[in-house]
């Protein structure tokens, strides 16, 4: 893939710019009113990696609609009581370098157990992958106001393979036991920047230094087995 960006405008524009009175309140905290939100897991950059359940909750449904075609639908709710920035919009980009949202994607890798699958939206950057320029794995999000929900859906190529939105992949060794669905919140967001799309409009996406404060929202473990079963019922 052709490293060259002609096709992205970049700014950075305060946030209360874009979406005006729309989010003309007081500025929110990334700590959790119980103080947990620091105590969680990191990793080796200082990354939130660990599953909190204090401000999104996800109900999920993944099914076989063909025997080489995985459905994923879900419903993420802001359960808090102030203003939720959810990391669901994946940034791609097609033969020509174009920026666009996969709407119907999924970034798939290994999850944090042995034989657990991810399915996720947001910052997510392979584990064996080596770069400086991570401008394209900045994801879009939706503003989820107190106790708001969105939809989301996407659809995966069976046998599963890893797929990342910038065409880096890593191969999934072994048939999972257990798949989860991952996105990736911010609970506070500052600045922004825009970047042009294929078609004309401009997404505003998290300047880079707000990867470290992402939080992850995770659904239940899913068996895999569970998944599977139905379509071998039809």
């Amino acid at each position: 893939m052709s490293t060259k960006r002609s096709t992205t405008v970049v700014l950075l524009v305060p946030l209360l710019v874009l979406f005006g009175s729309c989010v003309a309140k007081a500025p929110l905290s990334r700590i959790d009113p119980a103080g947990t939100v620091d105590e969680l897991e990191t990793d080796e950059y200082g990354k939130y990696i660990a599953c909190t359940a204090e401000h999104v909750d996800i109900d999920w449904h993944i099914q076989f609609t063909k025997p080489d075609v995985l459905s994923i639908q879900y419903t993420a709710k802001n359960r808090t009581k102030q203003r939720v920035f959810l990391l669901d919009k994946i940034l791609a980009q097609d033969a020509s370098d174009s920026y666009y949202i996969a709407n119907d994607r999924m970034i798939v890798q290994h999850g944090d157990k042995e034989g657990d699958i991810d399915f996720m939206r947001g910052f997510v950057t392979p584990r064996n992958y080596k770069t400086n320029d991570q401008s394209h794995l900045f994801p879009g999000f939706h503003i989820l106001e107190a106790g708001q929900s969105i939809n989301g859906s996407a659809v995966c190529k069976i046998p599963l393979s890893s797929w990342y939105p910038f065409g880096y992949s890593e191969p999934i060794r072994t048939s999972p036991n257990y798949v989860r669905l991952r996105l990736g919140y911010y609970l506070m967001m500052n600045n922004f920047r825009q970047v042009r799309l294929a078609d004309g409009t401009a997404e505003p996406i998290p300047v880079p230094e707000a990867e470290q404060m992402q939080l992850w929202a995770c659904s239940k473990r899913v068996p895999w087995a569970s998944v599977t079963n139905l379509i071998r019922l039809r």
